[in-house]
């Protein structure tokens, strides 16, 4: 089968990591050419909209489909009473490839409100959105769905493995200075550009889905075990992706009824959700409490940490973000102790969502380490520099490496954080008070295994195959990057294929794991290859390595030894009667061995996470902000922000500082603007728009900048690149609470921050 393959059209040569290249896959884009999953039209294609509940929770009572079925255009109607019977597969927290466990149109129960109660399918698109608008539902209501976190805590269960370390109560009681505080940060939802979308067409046995995705093995391997078919009959195309942070990782309930009716049909059926429909299609990040205590001593030295977390869940599945123990790896605590507990809601089930544990975590504890240091009379910046560490405290193994006082203190040089005002509401400008305001920010380190086919030929050109994502993050781009690294070949000599199920299983995109995971893969394969090439140019006439060569590479159009001596490629191909060599190289886990990848080729998120050869690896970042706050309304603005991180070997600094910057500026909506609001009364989410759910848009830009650090990494991976995807994000809602306090003097400990936050003396 053909795959699309895309090289780059850029004049100027590029060659290996840390070169701004432009995007290979930027003209398809913008010309048009570029086709998501939602533009593929299979022949005799027909469309489907589900018709979702409006209420909270409750039973149906009746479902009268007669009128919708007169409509011209709609072929059938499907509900409870007649969709495909389903399994319920395992969530990806459970080792399995799924959002949930509760699959739709099995029972009459309606579990929480967005859950799809019909399936109108139709010979157009307009038909099906005008059945599913009147297909008349009769609901038997049950009490108010419970979507917040329960105020007394009698619903909320521990949950995952705590963290203990030392006499944390000892350490707070001789505490010279101490906080203990109640952190909140809410509801919210991924809102992509590209909507939720399946296009399923079956030809015989074989189903080909269209989807966007972030796993495309374990989405094949999932669609075959509910659908009970050979996995080898599953075919998921995604190369391009329109955002998904995290709600694309998953196979949802509606992606596996589309396929499982489209079999039924015997035709190609195509379903989009509506943007009200992304609220519930997938997932979402669950509110969060956060009960924090910290305490230091008289010279500013921390004593202990004491982190309570609660996260809703739904009431069928049990998944955490585990957020209390990101919290631990920060800083010196000599005393820890991190819970998280789950408190069952009516809803779907929560999931993945741009740095899911640190996000939130960091809020709360990078606010009380401002807190503390406030009280011990110590500036925040030199309080964190203080309190640095060298291991992490709960695993107590040492750092790979870890830059943090650096990415502090050059931040602050660059910020001018020796101007910060010294106390509240003492500096302002054109009518506004002016606050700085400073974070820390970490991601860890998270390597999937990973499968690359490698192929170099006659002419010195490589091909590089994966079924690797792109979720609009350039790794079209980063793929043929470490390929042009490893091999010494200008980037316009690499041709790259993604986003196929049928190429060899590729990093999941998710956790920041793509490029660390692909630098080992591609690595591993142009090894290989030259071990290959090695034992080929034994067979010239005048071999030109001898028993002492070893140590090979390929640079370019040679192949090289250890010890200096080399030969064309060109000539070793000929004289082993090849027109190309191609190799796969594969790598699991680290620690890991050929279990891992037979797991992750069945679709098992077989991950590895931050511990890699014995030491904690992750990337690291220090976030500042200045805010202006209106005397007289309130009202926030952030006129500029900075990121100073540590991420390894950065493999293109163009599409980095993208990404850098669109997470510092989705950090500054999360902290001011993003919030899904429930209607407790009826159990509901009711800003389920882009016109009510507010974002960061062109009228918030302002002058944000980033700086990346020179790291590198060998543990992370032999080119030492780690993660960088989510840790922009990270310390943003940190850095403007804190600088809202020394702008104000009034500590807001719940996101998002309003003017209605700052109005208790105004």
């Amino acid at each position: 089968m053909n795959h699309l393959s895309i090289t780059t059209t850029q004049k100027e040569t590029v060659q290996g990591l840390g070169k701004p290249a432009r995007r290979i896959d930027g003209i398809a884009k913008v010309t048009g050419r570029a086709r998501y999953a939602a533009d593929h039209i299979p022949p005799n294609m027909v469309h489907g909209v589900y018709a979702i509940a409006p209420i909270g929770l409750g039973t149906i009572a009746g479902i009268d489909s007669d009128a919708v079925r007169k409509i011209p255009g709609v072929l059938k109607v499907f509900t409870h009473e007649n969709a495909p019977k389903l399994e319920p597969p395992k969530t990806f927290s459970a080792g399995g490839n799924a959002q949930q466990s509760q699959m739709i149109l099995q029972d009459a129960e309606v579990r929480y409100h967005g859950q799809p109660v019909a399936l109108v399918i139709a010979a157009t698109l307009e038909a099906a959105m005008q059945g599913a608008r009147e297909i008349k539902v009769r609901y038997e209501k049950q009490r108010a769905g419970a979507l917040q976190l329960d105020a007394d805590k009698a619903n909320c269960e521990e949950h995952g493995e705590p963290v203990d370390v030392g006499d944390v109560a000892a350490g707070l009681e001789s505490a010279a200075h101490r906080i203990d505080a109640t952190y909140f940060s809410p509801t919210q939802h991924h809102n992509p550009m590209e909507p939720f979308t399946t296009t399923a067409a079956w030809d015989g046995p074989r189903l080909t889905v269209y989807q966007p995705s972030q796993f495309l093995v374990g989405m094949r391997n999932g669609l075959a075990d509910v659908l009970k078919t050979d996995v080898r009959n599953i075919h998921v195309i995604s190369p391009f992706v329109g955002g998904a942070f995290g709600s694309k990782a998953c196979m949802t309930p509606q992606m596996v009824m589309t396929c499982a009716v489209a079999r039924e049909l015997g035709r190609p059926l195509k379903v989009v959700a509506t943007r009200e429909q992304c609220f519930t299609v997938s997932s979402f990040r669950s509110p969060a409490r956060m009960e924090i205590s910290l305490g230091c001593d008289s010279d500013g030295m921390l004593t202990a940490l004491r982190a309570q977390v609660d996260e809703i869940t739904s009431r069928f599945d049990d998944v955490s973000m585990e957020i209390a123990a990101s919290m631990p790896r920060m800083y010196a605590w000599p005393n820890i102790e991190a819970r998280s507990r789950l408190c069952k809601a009516d809803c779907q089930t929560p999931g993945f969502m741009r740095a899911p544990a640190e996000t939130p975590g960091m809020f709360g504890l990078e606010c009380a380490m401002d807190e503390l240091a406030e009280k011990a009379g110590i500036d925040p910046v030199e309080f964190r520099i203080r309190n640095d560490a060298k291991r992490d405290p709960a695993l107590d193994i040492p750092f790979s490496s870890r830059l943090l006082v650096e990415c502090l203190k050059r931040g602050a040089e660059k910020f001018g954080w020796a101007e910060r005002p010294e106390k509240a509401r003492s500096r302002e400008v054109d009518g506004a008070w002016v606050g700085y305001g400073v974070a820390s920010a970490v991601y860890p380190t998270i390597v999937s295994p990973c499968s690359v086919d490698l192929e170099y030929d006659f002419e010195g050109n490589v091909k590089v195959a994966t079924a690797a994502h792109d979720l609009g993050t350039g790794q079209w781009t980063v793929v043929g990057q470490v390929a042009s690294e490893c091999l010494g070949v200008p980037l316009q000599k690499v041709a790259v294929s993604i986003g196929d199920s049928d190429l060899p299983p590729g990093a999941l995109a998710g956790g920041s794991a793509t490029t660390a995971s692909l630098c080992r893969s591609i690595h591993e394969a142009a090894e290989r290859m030259a071990r290959q090439l090695a034992d080929w140019s034994a067979r010239m006439d005048e071999p030109p390595f001898g028993d002492a060569d070893d140590g090979f590479q390929i640079r370019g159009a040679k192949l090289v030894s250890k010890s200096g001596n080399e030969a064309p490629i060109k000539d070793i191909l000929d004289a082993a009667g090849e027109t190309a060599i191609g190799v796969r190289g594969s790598t699991p886990a680290p620690g890991k061995g050929g279990k891992n990848l037979r797991a992750f080729a069945r679709g098992a998120p077989a991950l590895g996470a931050y511990q890699i050869d014995g030491h904690a690896v992750a990337s690291w970042g220090a976030q500042f902000v200045e805010v202006r706050v209106d005397k007289h309304t309130r009202t926030i603005r952030v006129p500029r922000m900075l990121g100073v991180f540590a991420a390894g070997t950065i493999a293109n600094p163009l599409t980095a500082r993208s990404q850098m910057l669109g997470g510092m500026l989705w950090g500054l909506g999360s902290g001011l603007l993003e919030q899904t609001r429930v209607d407790e009364t009826r159990g509901i989410w009711v800003n389920k728009d882009l016109a009510e759910y507010l974002v960061a848009c062109h009228a918030d830009s302002i002058e944000i900048d980033s700086e990346f650090l020179d790291e590198n990494d060998q543990v992370a991976n032999p080119l030492g690149a780690k993660g960088i995807g989510e840790l922009g994000i990270v310390g943003v809602s940190a850095a403007i609470a804190n600088a809202v306090s020394n702008a104000t003097g009034i500590r807001v400990r719940e996101l998002p921050l309003r003017l209605e936050n700052l109005l208790e003396d105004a």
